[in-house]
């Protein structure tokens, strides 16, 4: 991978919630809390780490990594947090790995950030290794596939399941193509894992989101630190 000369691990969430079993797993010693950028430093096992929030929306994640990419030079930026799914592709509790990031208008793709193939290596060992909770009477699955970025939540099914069908979109979210794109102009590896914690446009899609979030999500952030873990060991 590009970027391995650099010093840490940027792993970002639109907001704070998101991050918080990451921020509890995080290891005190030469750290800080810098509340005006929105992150804190220290060690995951023995990686070093940044746990970051950039806000919601590709506005606020652009302006957010700019920023965090000058000053932190990470060596990969890891984007995390929920997002809508397609069904029948994906279920609620399925992490889904983002093999392109695809910035989406309609249903077109205006541009595309794929991930790098070593990278998705990586995260498939690291997917074996991690410790997930079931969801309901099942273990979630890890999907690599695309990951869909627009600017607004999206309620349709038939718009969801066109854009599955014409380009393997099978989460949508409001940020990845900002940081993915911020990262592709600093040549930083760039990978985006996503909890689903909605079906797009199922019956009651906000109820299995407020039963269960938090464990979808506490299972994305193992997966991120069983990816931290061997990353370390590569280094």
């Amino acid at each position: 991978m590009q970027g391995e000369g650099r010093r840490g691990v940027a792993i970002v969430t639109a907001m704070g919630v998101e991050s918080l079993g990451l921020s509890r797993a995080l290891q005190t010693g030469a750290w800080h809390r810098r509340s005006r950028r929105g992150w804190r430093e220290g060690l995951l096992g023995t990686c070093p780490v940044v746990l970051a929030t950039c806000g919601v929306g590709e506005r606020a994640a652009g302006r957010f990594a700019g920023m965090l990419l000058e000053e932190y030079e990470p060596r990969l930026v890891v984007l995390t947090g929920a997002s809508g799914g397609v069904a029948p592709f994906v279920r609620v509790g399925d992490l889904v790995v983002g093999e392109s990031v695809c910035r989406v208008q309609g249903l077109e793709v205006t541009d595309r950030f794929p991930t790098d193939p070593e990278l998705l290596d990586l995260v498939a060992e690291a997917a074996a290794m991690a410790r997930f909770r079931p969801i309901g009477p099942r273990l979630p699955r890890v999907v690599a596939a695309n990951v869909g970025t627009v600017d607004h939540f999206v309620r349709h099914r038939e718009l969801a399941e066109q854009l599955a069908r014409d380009h393997g979109i099978l989460a949508m979210e409001m940020e990845a193509a900002a940081i993915a794109e911020a990262c592709r102009g600093w040549s930083v590896p760039f990978l985006t894992v996503r909890a689903i914690t909605d079906v797009i446009g199922s019956r009651w899609q906000w109820l299995p989101k407020v039963l269960n979030y938090a464990r979808v999500q506490r299972n994305a952030e193992w997966l991120v630190y069983a990816l931290v873990q061997r990353l370390s060991e590569e280094t």
